[in-house]
C-alpha cells in the first residue's frame, strides 16, 4: 500500500497536517515528527481515522512530546535513553489503537544529538561517546519489555555525512547484514528500506546501490517490512518529490509483486499541494 509523510504538509499541529493530507485526496498517512505537543493529538487522529477512513503508520518520533528531543536508543544520558524507551511505548500502543502491529524508527547514533528547527537535528558532541552495542542493548530492552513477539520493529537505513562521518549504526549493506545477523532468530526484527538515504550513502561511502538492493531482495526481502522513497542529489537528503523517471520508482515497478505486501513511503516533505497528490496518484498507477 501506498502511503504519504505527514512531513508533507509544513503544518505544526499533527491533526491540521492530516486534514490538508485530507484535502489533497490522500487516505493513507505515515505520521512522523515535525509537529507541534498538544494534550489532544490521540483523540484528534483517531476521529480523523473514522470519519475519513484512514491508514496510519508511525515512524520514528511520533507522537510529538512537551519537550523535543532526538530520539537516539544508544545515548549515553541515561534522562533520554528513558525518554526514548517512553515514546517508543506510546508509539506502539497508538500503532495497536490504529490497528496496525508495525513501528519504524531511526538505529542509534554514535554521539548526543540535539533537535534544532532549522536542521532536524545536529551534532551535540565531536567525540564518539556510543557504540553499536549499545544500540543493540537498548533496541533488545524495547523488544523485550516493550514490544513482544506479536509486533514488528524495522530500523531504517541513515545515510553518512561523508565517507569518514557515518554517525549512525545502519548505513551500508555491511551494517544492514550484521544487524540482521545479530536478530536472526527474531522474524519480528526487520528493516525499513529507504532509497533516498541508499542513493546518498552509495556515493558517500561508494558503492553500487543496484547492487546492494539486488542482494537486499535476494537474500533479506522477508525482512524488509517497509520502504522510504524521496528524491536528492546523493549528497544531501532534501526529500524532495520523486520524478516519474526516478530510479527508485523503476525499482519499485521491477518489485511490484513484493512491495505490494509492505507499506512505500512517499517522505516527501513540505511539499502538500495538487502536484504531491497528482503524483503519488500516477505512481500508484503504476505500481498497480
Amino acid at each position: 500500500m501506498l502511503y504519504i509523510t505527514s512531513l508533507c504538509s509544513a503544518k505544526k499541529r499533527i491533526v491540521d497536517s492530516v486534514k490538508e493530507l485530507i484535502d489533497l485526496g490522500f487516505r493513507n498517512i505515515e505520521l512522523t515528527g515535525g509537529t507541534r505537543f498538544y494534550a489532544e493529538v490521540e483523540e484528534g487522529l483517531l476521529d480523523l481515522k473514522k470519519t475519513y477512513q484512514l491508514n496510519f503508520l508511525i515512524h520514528n518520533y511520533f507522537p510529538p512530546q512537551p519537550e523535543d528531543f532526538v530520539l537516539n536508543l544508544a545515548s549515553s544520558d541515561l534522562n533520554l535513553r528513558n525518554k526514548a524507551r517512553d515514546l517508543i511505548k506510546k508509539a506502539v500502543v497508538l500503532s495497536k489503537k490504529f490497528g496496525n502491529n508495525l513501528y519504524t524508527l531511526h538505529p542509534g547514533f554514535m554521539n548526543n544529538l540535539l533537535p534544532t528547527l532549522e536542521s532536524g537535528f545536529f551534532i551535540k558532541e565531536n567525540k564518539r561517546v556510543t557504540s553499536r552495542e549499545d544500540f543493540y542493548r537498548a533496541l533488545d530492552f524495547i523488544l523485550g519489555d516493550i514490544v513482544g513477539s506479536d509486533f514488528k520493529i524495522a530500523v531504517e537505513n541513515l545515510c553518512p555525512k561523508s565517507f569518514n562521518d557515518r554517525y549512525s549504526f545502519i548505513s551500508s549493506l555491511e551494517d544492514i547484514e550484521q544487524f540482521l545477523g545479530y536478530y536472526a532468530d527474531r522474524a519480528n526484527v526487520g528493516v525499513l528500506l529507504d532509497l533516498g538515504h541508499l542513493n546518498i550513502a552509495s556515493q558517500l561511502i561508494g558503492f553500487d546501490k543496484n547492487k546492494v538492493l539486488a542482494d537486499m531482495i535476494s537474500r533479506f526481502k522477508e525482512r524488509i517490512f517497509e520502504i522510504h522513497l524521496s528524491e536528492n542529489n546523493g549528497k544531501a537528503d532534501f526529500h524532495n518529490i520523486s520524478s516519474i523517471d526516478s530510479w527508485q520508482i523503476e525499482f519499485l515497478s521491477k518489485n511490484k509483486e513484493f512491495i505490494k505486501s509492505i507499506p512505500v513511503v512517499l517522505e516527501w516533505q513540505g511539499c502538500a499541494g495538487p502536484l504531491a497528490y497528482e503524483r503519488f496518484k500516477i505512481i500508484q498507477d503504476r505500481l498497480g
